[in-house]
C-alpha cells in the first residue's frame, strides 16, 4: 500500500516495454497499430524485429507525417533506454509501413495481421468503440493485445470522476471477449496515473489460422 510518484514518460516507457515483450513471445509474422501516433512504438518494435512486418494507421495526418520521417532517421537512444533490449539502429525501416486511415474501416483484408494491438488509442474513441473493434477483430489473424483505461479499473473515486468526465473508454475488460476471441490474460496491476488506470488485455482467436 506504498506509492512514489513519478514523471508519466515512465509508464510509457513501461507500455511499451509490455508490448515489446508480448511480441517477443508471440513471435508474429505481421503486426499493426491502431492510433499509432508519433509511430515511436512502432519504430522501437521496426528496429528489434528486423524479420516482422509492422504497419501502423491513425486519423492523424500529420502524425504519419511525423512517424514516416521519424521511419527513416536512427532513433534518439532516450527513446531505447531501460528497455532492455538489443535494438538496431536503423536509418530506414523496410519493415514498417503507415498509413492515414479510420480506424472503422480499415483498408486491410480479412485476417491480415497475426497480431494488431492499441495502447491507449481506444481510450479516445469511446463513441465510436463497437465500430472500431469490429475492424480490430476482422483484420485480427491470431492475437489482440489492449492496454487502455477500461471501465472495471476506473469504478470508484478520483478516477471513476475522471473516466465518466472525459467519456473515456466505456468497456469492461470482459466485453472485449466475444465468439470468435477469448481471453488468455489481463494485467490490472500497471503502474497508472493518480487520476486514471490501466490494464493489458490479450485475447487469441478461438480457431487459430
Amino acid at each position: 500500500k506504498k506509492i512514489f510518484l513519478a514523471h508519466s514518460c515512465l509508464t510509457t516507457k513501461i507500455q511499451q516495454y509490455l508490448i515489446l515483450s508480448k511480441i517477443a513471445e508471440l513471435n508474429p509474422k505481421t503486426v499493426l497499430e491502431i492510433g499509432c501516433g508519433s509511430g515511436i512504438t512502432l519504430k522501437l518494435l521496426s528496429d528489434l524485429f528486423c524479420e516482422i512486418h509492422f504497419s501502423g494507421v491513425d486519423q492523424s495526418i500529420e502524425g504519419i507525417k511525423y512517424a514516416k520521417r521519424l521511419k527513416n532517421q536512427i532513433l534518439n537512444p532516450i527513446f531505447k533506454k531501460q528497455l532492455n533490449f538489443q535494438f538496431n539502429d536503423i536509418e530506414n525501416n523496410t519493415n514498417l509501413e503507415l498509413y492515414n486511415q479510420d480506424a472503422r474501416s480499415l483498408n486491410f483484408n480479412n485476417k491480415t495481421f497475426d497480431v494488431v494491438f492499441s495502447n491507449l488509442a481506444l481510450e479516445q474513441m469511446d463513441n465510436i468503440k463497437y465500430e472500431v473493434l469490429s475492424e480490430i477483430k476482422r483484420v485480427a489473424k491470431n492475437y489482440l493485445i489492449f492496454i487502455e483505461p477500461f471501465k472495471n479499473l476506473n469504478s470508484f473515486g478520483l478516477r471513476y470522476l475522471h473516466h465518466k468526465s472525459k467519456q473515456y473508454f466505456n468497456l469492461n475488460y470482459k466485453d472485449i471477449e466475444d465468439k470468435d476471441f477469448e481471453i488468455i490474460e489481463f494485467y490490472d496491476q500497471l503502474p497508472s496515473l493518480l487520476s486514471l488506470n490501466y490494464g493489458m488485455l490479450v485475447l487469441k482467436r478461438k480457431n487459430l489460422s
